[in-house]
């Protein structure tokens, strides 16, 4: 059904001259909220909303779609909710759509909008010490789950803040570090000199990560680290 804004848009166009083909489209806005998360505090829901506004377009309706194509909800108002109980935990990024049906007034035909929305699940970076002296990560297959499993997860506010550690013997320290949280700069000691020269760069492509890997700490003495994105 045309509204009366739009019948008079319409009527506008007919007799200003304006070819009524150059309509105005509807636009449409989806969020999601959280938009992000670490497979470690997957919530226990997240949210979708959205606003369409159908301008000069005559509103059918809209359906919301995760990833594989598959309907979540559907309605016929310009509002869009609908809460996911059962969101994703597996590492990735998951693309959610809203399709807006309308018509198009000067054909007649319907026609649909598309709309996107992110929602990324990734994992928090690891710091800690290894389990030996001779241990060393040279590339990434040194890193093995048993070596991973025992380093401490650390959120990226937590590592632009000053951390530390207090080797417990002689090994090397790891820092994990996920490349969705951006480009490290640098990495600094509690008096802001640049220590990322003494580190060792190891690129895990697979996993989408940088591995950060000290020499031989001294037992007892503590060690301070600040990442810089």
């Amino acid at each position: 059904m045309i509204s009366a804004r739009q019948l008079k848009n319409i009527l506008d166009k007919t007799f200003s001259g304006t070819p009524i083909t150059s309509f105005v489209a509807p636009t449409a806005v989806l969020t999601v909220t959280p938009n992000s998360y670490t497979t470690n505090l997957v919530p226990g829901s997240v949210a979708f909303s959205g606003t369409i506004t159908p301008n000069e377009g005559t509103f059918v309706s809209w359906e919301l779609k995760n990833s594989g194509g598959t309907v979540l909800t559907t309605g016929s108002s310009n509002s869009v909710s609908y809460t996911l109980n059962s969101p994703p935990s597996s590492l990735g990024t998951y693309v959610y759509s809203l399709y807006t049906s309308y018509t198009n007034p000067n054909t007649l035909a319907t026609e649909v909008l598309i709309t996107n929305v992110n929602l990324v699940v990734g994992v928090n970076a690891k710091f800690g010490q290894l389990d030996g002296p001779s241990r060393n990560i040279t590339n990434a297959a040194d890193l093995t789950t048993p070596l991973e499993n025992a380093l401490d997860e650390k959120s990226k506010l937590q590592l632009i803040n000053l951390f530390s550690l207090t080797a417990a013997i002689s090994a090397r320290a790891v820092i994990v570090i996920p490349n969705s949280y951006g480009t490290v700069i640098d990495i600094q000691d509690n008096s802001d000199q640049t220590i990322i020269n003494q580190l060792t760069l190891v690129n895990d492509n697979i996993n989408n990560r940088k591995i950060y890997v000290s020499d031989l700490l001294t037992p007892t003495v503590t060690y301070y680290f600040k990442v810089v994105f």
